[in-house]
């Protein structure tokens, strides 16, 4: 898994629930703020990519396409 930096808008958070920090995309110090964060504090890009693919987990193909059709 990977950390991410999401623009914080709706579908984003519901996506992605706690797996990544998400920023005011109108504010660019949110986005340093956010860059910052990661790059002062390299063990949390592990844990956010440890709980990004243990999300995704949660998830399939199969389920998804039953609950389309």
């Amino acid at each position: 898994g990977t950390a991410v930096m999401l623009s914080d808008i709706s579908i984003f958070r519901e996506i992605a629930g706690a797996c990544g920090l998400f920023f005011d995309c109108q504010d660019q110090t949110s986005i340093r703020a956010i860059t910052e964060y990661y790059l002062q504090h390299p063990s949390e890009l592990y844990k956010f990519g440890q709980r990004g693919k243990e999300y995704v987990g949660k998830f399939s193909w199969h389920e998804t396409a039953k609950q389309t059709v």
